[in-house]
């Protein structure tokens, strides 16, 4: 995106377009930058480019996010301008990320929130490239970067990154509903953002109503329950699935064996290998005396 163009609208205009730029508000430094464009042309020529625009990410990851500006012969370093700022629904106002002028980055205006995990590659500045990287990255960090560079010319690029948790830790509970032979089935798990999710049983989805609910922990994850109640018995085994939309990921995890029958909450008594030894009525009569001790 060129900051001015010699074809192009006039400096209300062109001004005009920046202010209602809703992804990077017009800060004092990116009207000063506006400016220069406006009032030197000939700086149009300098333009930012992105290698990649967006970023799907996990919480506790690494990321590198990148522009690069025109570079021609050795950098003269006190003349670069680098600033990364980064805005998003949930904040009021932008956070400046990290900055760097006059050949040293400027930790006074940077984010407490960015402290100790915001860097700017200074290596990559000498091959015309300015590369933010962010570690043990938070749900938190998710919106748009925008990154401003000013070396003779000036211009600016938006990078959007998405956060996301993995619902990878799912735990499971079986239970059996006394008189009723029902099972009760349910999962929970934490990730970010909600998902959906699904029951299978020998891996076919079944229509059976499932109860799902969520609460926030405090730092913003989701803490999933979801829970069937079905008269499934011996033969089948049934899986809650966990569909992840940022990440495009599905977690399971099996919660009935084939073979296995359960006797109140607690004892567990394993069939399958008993059916070749015994006849399938002595087992059920067996089960059921032993229902009834527990």
């Amino acid at each position: 995106m060129l900051l001015h163009n010699c074809k192009g609208p006039g400096p209300d205009q062109s001004i005009q377009r920046y202010r209602q730029d809703s992804a990077l508000r017009m800060s004092p430094l990116i009207f000063m930058i506006v400016m220069v464009n406006l009032l030197h042309p000939q700086t149009a020529l300098f333009s930012v480019e992105v290698p990649q625009s967006s970023f799907i990410v996990r919480v506790g990851s690494t990321v590198a996010l990148e522009c690069h500006f025109p570079l021609s012969g050795t950098l003269r370093v006190e003349e670069l301008i680098v600033i990364w700022l980064h805005s998003a629904p949930s904040q009021p106002d932008q956070r400046d990320v990290i900055a760097f002028e006059r050949g040293k980055i400027d930790l006074s205006v940077q984010d407490a929130s960015y402290k100790g995990r915001a860097i700017l590659l200074n290596e990559a500045l000498y091959k015309g490239q300015a590369v933010l990287q962010i570690t043990n990255v938070k749900l938190s960090d998710s919106g748009i970067y925008s990154c401003i560079i000013g070396y003779g010319g000036a211009d600016y690029k938006h990078i959007q990154l998405t956060v996301g948790a993995s619902y990878e830790r799912i735990h499971t509970q079986t239970e059996v509903v006394t008189g009723v032979k029902e099972l009760i089935l349910t999962c929970g798990a934490k990730g970010f953002p909600l998902p959906d999710v699904f029951w299978q049983c020998n891996k076919v989805n079944i229509s059976l109503p499932s109860n799902t609910s969520h609460t926030v922990t405090e730092d913003g994850l989701y803490n999933i329950t979801s829970t069937i109640r079905s008269d499934l018995r011996l033969g089948k085994d049934c899986s809650c699935l966990f569909w992840n939309k940022d990440l495009q990921e599905t977690t399971s995890a099996k919660l009935f064996t084939e073979g296995t029958i359960l006797f109140g909450k607690s004892l567990q008594l394993n069939l399958r290998f008993m059916f070749n030894l015994v006849n399938v009525g002595v087992v059920a009569w067996t089960a059921k005396v032993m229902d009834g001790l527990f």
